[in-house]
């Protein structure tokens, strides 16, 4: 009778970081991934950033009340965009800040990577995956370092992900994952959504914002069936489905971006 409870309690504290149980059992999830984040080699490149880490200092007189935010849509092509030539108007939201001059569309933008944890590692800390280090600086780390408030709102469960939240975990004030049970995975941008909408964002601040919609596991509401049919499945291989479900990703994620612009 006491075992389920005392199974319960192990999960919720060791999916918590609790220390005593990551010391004797490792990570909760994928826990041979952390031989990333102690890598020596990796380690000794982050300590090569020391001095300059240490140089920084916060400059109160030049924040100017400034909030900085940076979304990554995880799986987003450009292709699949109208800014970039796509026919369906994927990202209306979008288009309109493009058709009054409000964004900027880069010709040529290229990533590190096409998985995730190298990408993010490129895109933080402006460094290829060789060159890169958990513990080095990073755009997180310096903004925090220069006085800005840090925030972060992670759709689905990064901690176990290769040690991803290790890019910027230490130098986040405020951190939300969507996944926030140990037994039950979130992959809804819209529950990232509401926990951003309900927290308030101070002057001066950070906030990297990382979005599913336009990920393979990305959950897709129906609100946004747009293109159909799209449901996929184990073995779908038919080229419109798989383009109407992407594209449909695509209309929720506009409308994340929207609602978090305003």
């Amino acid at each position: 009778l006491l075992m389920k409870p005392l199974l319960l309690l192990k999960r919720t504290m060791h999916f918590r970081g609790e220390p005593i149980l990551e010391f004797t059992l490792g990570q909760m999830w994928e826990s041979g991934h952390s031989e990333l984040v102690f890598d020596s080699e990796r380690l000794k490149k982050g300590l090569s950033d020391k001095p300059c880490i240490d140089s920084i200092a916060p400059e109160p007189g030049k924040l100017q009340n400034r909030v900085i935010v940076v979304i990554l849509a995880d799986g987003l092509r450009s292709d699949f965009l109208p800014a970039y030539g796509y026919q369906r108007p994927t990202t209306p939201f979008l288009d309109s800040l493009r058709n009054t001059g409000q964004m900027a569309v880069v010709k040529n933008a290229f990533s590190t990577s096409t998985t995730t944890l190298v990408g993010m590692g490129g895109l933080l800390s402006s460094k290829d995956w060789d060159n890169f280090s958990f513990v080095g600086l990073n755009l997180m780390k310096f903004l925090k370092l220069k006085g800005y408030n840090t925030y972060a709102f992670l759709t689905g469960q990064h901690r176990s992900w290769y040690g991803l939240t290790s890019i910027y975990r230490n130098d986040c004030d405020f951190f939300y994952e969507s996944t926030t049970k140990p037994t039950v995975q979130n992959f809804d941008d819209l529950t990232t959504l509401r926990e951003f909408q309900r927290t308030r964002i101070r002057d001066n601040s950070f906030v990297y914002i990382h979005l599913l919609s336009t990920h393979a596991i990305g959950q897709k509401h129906d609100t946004f069936r747009h293109y159909t049919p799209d449901k996929i499945g184990i073995g779908t291989n038919n080229r419109e489905v798989l383009i109407n479900n992407y594209d449909n990703g695509i209309l929720q994620a506009d409308y994340v971006i929207r609602e978090v612009f305003s």
